[in-house]
């Protein structure tokens, strides 16, 4: 007898892409003018399929209440990708301005592209230099719906996250003035 096989090619699961607001993220409350504050955390995760290398994120940020004449609260957004172990930060897009004009804004992310995989999801912070004139308001940011993009490592196929629009804490600035006091005797304060 003659016996015939036939080999069916594997059929994986299409590629996933998701994110979830970083749990571990809570606002402090921040001083108008101050530079480089953490205005979110994310994480992208991916399913166990296939990696997928990301291409670029949209954020945007809500500005209420701007001081007449300004076009923004907030500026040089940075995208940076903290380090699993470390909790470092390091950047992983050019930084990017914010205009009342120009939301979301988009950052492109540099090569070589982020990938993650199902056993490494990815922690993302987003940065950025709040204006002393934004004064004593509140300042909330979001993760626009399929604002994340990417493509899967083998199967080329597009990939878009979050499914709806993700928001992050507020964030409250207030105005402030730092005094240093009795710098003669603690030249280190």
């Amino acid at each position: 007898p003659r016996v015939v096989l036939t080999v069916q090619p594997a059929v994986l699961p299409p590629p996933t892409l998701g994110v979830t607001v970083n749990p571990s993220f809570s606002p402090s409350p921040v001083v108008a003018g101050t530079s480089n504050i953490k205005l979110a955390s994310f994480i992208v995760n991916c399913g166990a399929s296939e990696n997928v290398a990301l291409q670029s994120m949209a954020f945007s940020i809500d500005q209420p209440n701007l001081a007449a004449g300004a076009q923004t609260a907030v500026t040089n957004l940075l995208l940076k990708r903290e380090a699993p172990v470390s909790g470092t930060n390091y950047q992983v897009a050019p930084p990017i301005s914010v205009t009342l004009d120009s939301m979301p804004s988009v950052f492109a992310l540099t090569a070589p592209a982020p990938v993650c995989n199902s056993a490494n999801p990815i922690i993302f912070n987003v940065f950025g230099d709040i204006d002393s004139s934004f004064g004593s308001n509140s300042l909330m940011s979001m993760l626009p719906a399929n604002g994340i993009t990417g493509t899967g490592v083998l199967s080329g196929a597009s990939l878009t996250a979050p499914s709806v629009n993700i928001v992050f804490p507020s964030l409250t600035a207030a105005r402030g003035i730092l005094r240093v006091v009795n710098a003669i005797n603690n030249p280190q304060a």
